[in-house]
């Protein structure tokens, strides 16, 4: 009788199996086994002859993917950021055209035909959309697909493509851009530099982010991501983002704030534009981070053997092959362990949780196989990485929700802060074991050590007061007065008292509480009768009567806020404006794919022109 395995399988506690069949514990039917059925043949038989023992793993199958969808979302109620990251972007089709006879007229096929000139567009964005190479159209493998698909049809050469039709779509997304920002009054700005690989390109990223003054639907579209010639000094970033603003006729007056990351070249560049700036939040606490490992002295030799292990099993295929086989013997998920990279947000600890989750394998791996040379991790630093994993998820929460591209705004600044010392100091309570304890508390200070200066910013302040999700339920002192004092500075304002709009109801579960809704029972104010001494103190007062709500649709709340004329102005100004330079960032790992080590030609205009299209299609769609 052969061995049975070590469980992986939900089968086998059915079934007694090898290589080639498998064994029915209860009727001792044997059946085969193929590589291509997997799986289904047992489920077959069970479900034809022990229906019982069939219905006891569907059960087990419900269970579990209940468990699975209850830890979900009791992690989502932890979140320090107190929304769902969903996109509000969709790639926009093109209509579909109605059939006819397409091959009915010879001259429209020809070079210089209709549909020809129709057919170019098309290749020319779908080469821009997909990441191609301008030489996509004269492979011998693509030039067979045309000569399939429409025998009449001819196209220009690549010459024509290059010079012509992509200069033509750049004019016509730039267009598009020129359009959807007649409806601007306000915009946020974010600013990043990009350098290849190679060291042969150098960008800098112009994203522009605004809502719409009739709809107050949030927008955004990539300016530019400028081929930096020379050094990269202030000076010369302000004329690259002077000419992106003056080509689409931006103001420098209607720029809100410019997000960027901490480079004294980038914070030169605003000061010289007299431009208001703020730090990437993202990339402020990835600082934090660091300063956190650098006060934890033991930290960094392991964190370079979990580095090292992983690049082994990653570059070695005889490694990597024992590996996989040892995840299935200990029913772990088939996953590779992922690598850390210093320029990635939150890496390490998606490299340490991703070591810690495989430390079954991992151990066997370097207990079974020492002609590997794989770094020994003893139980010390096991440990170690397991303090590491606790005290970095929360951060690497926050830096993965605050990506989000419409629903973290520079208003979830100060609450997110607040949120995470809450989660700290509470992690730090419950914490029974005096290093862990100590190692939080070393992240809490390194935190507010980097970021006290943003609790008292009047900008991120006004940002979080006019987010509906938020209010003034974040704050240790009121920033109503100022409120008042700035929108009395604004020159226009609207008539007052037209009808109102109604609050989001407040979600009235009570258990379990989020970590949002724990932190606003333990710090918000008692209600206080509202004092009418003018118009805008009016609003402000109706619009503190009811509490904040983590469920609220900010856009949707001000859309409709018409009783509320000098806030909604103030929300169009202060809600365009990211928490993060993500779009900058989702921008240069766009240039990296089109910038491949085999387009060794590629000019940095080129790869300019490409970067634009390639990211604005997506937002402004196909043109047939």
């Amino acid at each position: 009788m052969a061995l049975r395995r070590k469980t992986h399988s939900k089968y086998d506690d059915y079934f007694e199996r090898t290589k080639e069949c498998a064994k029915c514990l209860k009727c001792n039917k044997v059946i085969k086994l193929s590589p291509h059925s997997g799986s289904n043949n047992l489920k077959y038989h069970l479900e034809k002859e022990h229906m019982d023992l069939f219905n006891e793993i569907r059960e087990n199958d419900v269970q579990v993917k209940k468990k699975r969808e209850m830890s979900i979302a009791e992690s989502k109620t932890q979140s320090t950021i107190p929304f769902l990251p969903v996109s509000r972007v969709s790639v926009k089709m093109a209509p579909n055209k109605s059939g006819g006879e397409i091959l009915n007229n010879w001259s429209q096929w020809q070079k210089n035909g209709s549909r020809s000139a129709e057919v170019e567009v098309s290749l020319m964005e779908m080469i821009a959309h997909d990441v191609l190479p301008l030489r996509t159209i004269e492979k011998p493998g693509f030039l067979n697909f045309l000569k399939v698909l429409a025998p009449k049809l001819r196209i220009h050469k690549r010459y024509h493509f290059t010079n012509t039709l992509l200069p033509n779509l750049v004019n016509r997304l730039e267009n598009d851009i020129k359009g959807a920002l007649k409806n601007m009054v306000f915009v946020g700005i974010t600013c990043d530099g990009w350098n290849s690989t190679d060291g042969k390109h150098s960008l800098l990223s112009v994203t522009a982010h605004w809502l719409d003054s009739r709809t107050f639907e949030p927008k955004y579209a990539i300016l530019g991501s400028c081929a930096v010639r020379g050094r990269h000094t202030s000076e010369n970033f302000c004329n690259i983002v002077e000419a992106s603003l003056d080509k689409f006729e931006i103001s420098k007056h209607s720029v809100v704030s410019v997000v960027r990351d901490g480079g004294s070249n980038v914070e030169a560049m605003c000061n010289k534009l007299e431009l208001k700036s703020i730090h990437c939040y993202a990339h402020l606490i990835q600082l934090c981070l660091k300063d956190t490992l650098d006060l934890i002295l033991e930290v960094e030799p392991i964190v370079l053997k979990v580095k090292k292990y992983c690049r082994k099993v990653h570059k070695s295929t005889v490694c990597r092959e024992i590996f996989q086989s040892l995840q299935i013997q200990e029913n772990l998920p088939e996953r590779m362990l992922k690598k850390s990279c210093e320029v990635r947000w939150s890496s390490l600890y998606l490299m340490l949780s991703s070591f810690l989750e495989n430390r079954r394998a991992i151990a066997l791996l370097q207990i079974d196989n020492p002609k590997l040379n794989l770094p020994i991790i003893d139980s010390r630093e096991w440990d170690v990485i397991d303090l590491l994993c606790e005290v970095l998820k929360p951060l690497a929460e926050t830096t993965k929700a605050v990506q989000s591209r419409f629903e973290a705004t520079a208003s979830v600044v100060i609450p997110s802060l607040k949120l995470l010392e809450f989660k700290l100091n509470r992690m730090k309570r419950e914490e029974s074991i005096d290093e862990r304890r100590e190692c939080i508390a070393k992240l809490n200070s390194t935190l507010a050590l980097r970021t006290q200066h943003l609790h008292s910013d009047s900008f991120l302040r006004t940002c979080t007061f006019l987010d509906p999700r938020f209010k003034d339920s974040f704050f240790s002192f009121s920033h109503k007065d100022y409120i008042i004092q700035k929108s009395k500075t604004a020159t226009n304002t609207t008539s007052e008292n037209t009808d109102g709009c109604s609050d989001v109801v407040v979600c009235t579960e009570e258990s379990p509480l989020t970590l949002y809704q724990s932190f606003l029972k333990e710090n918000s104010p008692e209600p206080t009768d509202p004092i009418e001494k003018n118009s805008i103190a009016k609003e402000i007062d109706e619009y503190l009567q009811h509490p904040p709500s983590q469920e609220t649709d900010p856009y949707a709340y001000w859309n409709n806020a018409e009783n509320l004329p000098h806030l909604k102005k103030m929300a169009l100004e202060f809600l365009c404006v990211p928490a993060t330079s993500s779009e900058s960032e989702r921008l240069f790992s766009l240039s990296g794919l089109i910038c491949s080590p085999r387009r060794t030609n590629l000019t940095p205009e080129r790869l300019d022109q490409l970067t634009f299209c390639s990211q604005n299609i997506k937002i402004f769609g196909f043109s047939s």
